[in-house]
């Protein structure tokens, strides 16, 4: 038991250790950024635009500072992020064409302003937080990665179902995990494969890279690979707010494998 659980904890320190944001890395003493690192912090300053004018376009004015958590902070920036910046740099060198100017932005904007809105309803669900008129504002990041993709006009009727497939998968997997955490020992790990259901809306960004660079073939591995990332990455998380979710009466699975656990494992 304790050598999976320092399994577990060295997996999420590695997944962490690999998002490192440029800033970080920097700070670390590591070379010039490179192009990957470039368009990150492209994408860092086009995302604080695009988050100001969604909440500056929502009626009454909203105060930003009565909405905790839809500012953008910086922090290690998320596989589903990077994956598809890295994707366009292989696959345009590979092939010498680019996507048009200002694609990847959009493909960026899209993913992230649709993890808002899950993030809002996730947190609503939990009930870390209470407010009801955030279910409003969550509709806006929707319209607003709705918007972003449909600017792609080479993203065709095979794009869409995906979208509409992975962000269905979401939500029913994130219902389904929000009832077995209601009580103790119900989620066990057989059902961790959950938490790559619960990220399948996450994979919009990677699939519409691949569809433009009519790499449709590679979707495959591509989703096995980010099932896992997103995996591990939930139990990091579930390790960081362990107290957390235990005083609220949530019961994860790495909350119900330290509760099985005998004294002294």
């Amino acid at each position: 038991m304790r050598r999976g659980l320092v399994l577990t904890v060295a997996l999420g320190a590695l997944a962490v250790a690999s998002t490192q944001s440029p800033a970080d890395a920097r700070g670390a003493g590591a070379p010039q950024a490179t192009t990957a690192d470039a368009r990150l912090q492209a994408w860092d300053a086009h995302v604080r635009r695009r988050i100001r004018l969604v909440l500056a376009s929502i009626p009454g004015q909203l105060d930003r500072r009565r909405w905790p958590g839809l500012s953008h902070r910086r922090r290690p920036t998320p596989d589903w992020i990077r994956l598809p910046i890295w994707l366009d740099r292989a696959w345009a060198e590979e092939r010498g064409e680019r996507l048009p100017r200002g694609a990847l932005l959009e493909i960026l904007w899209g993913q992230y302003a649709l993890f808002l809105c899950l993030r809002i309803q996730d947190d609503l669900l939990d009930q870390t937080r209470d407010d009801l008129r955030l279910l409003l504002v969550a509709d806006q990041f929707l319209l607003e990665s709705l918007r972003a993709f449909h600017r792609l006009p080479g993203l065709d009727g095979a794009f869409w179902e995906l979208y509409q497939r992975c962000v269905r998968d979401t939500v029913n997997a994130a219902l389904e995990v929000g009832s077995l955490e209601q009580e103790p020992g119900r989620f066990t790990q057989r059902r961790l494969g959950l938490y790559a259901r619960v990220g399948s809306a996450f994979r919009v960004g990677v699939a519409a890279v691949s569809h433009l660079h009519r790499r449709g073939r590679d979707l495959s591995w591509l989703s096995r690979l980010q099932d896992r990332l997103t995996v591990f990455g939930q139990i990091a998380d579930d390790l960081e707010d362990l107290t957390a979710d235990v005083k609220a009466g949530r019961y994860t699975w790495v909350g119900n494998v330290l509760l099985a656990a005998a004294p002294g494992e």
